[in-house]
């Protein structure tokens, strides 16, 4: 799966992108509806801003595609990890 550029993206994933990246947010929504690829932008951003990123996820396939999408990406470069909740939980 391909994530999509910042042209492709809604109104409503774009504002949720322009919140400055020291507020804390939630992003809710049903399943499809971006949230993972908003997640994966503002981790992006974080990065370039030199920020440290850590992007949790609940399940491996999930986990597993964002990974995939932060290696192959264009203009996505994640300086951090990918991992599943439990994954980063039990190597503390």
């Amino acid at each position: 799966m391909k994530l999509p550029t910042y042209d492709q993206l809604s109104r409503e994933q774009l504002d949720a992108l322009n919140i400055p990246l020291d507020d804390s947010c939630l992003i809710t929504g049903p399943p499809g509806s971006g949230k993972t690829v908003i997640a994966i932008h503002r981790a992006n951003e974080a990065s370039q801003a030199g920020k440290s990123t850590r992007l949790l996820m609940f399940f491996r396939v999930l986990a597993g595609y964002t990974q995939d999408a932060a290696e192959h990406g264009d203009n996505i470069d994640i300086n951090g990890e990918q991992k599943t909740f439990n994954s980063w939980f039990w190597s503390l």
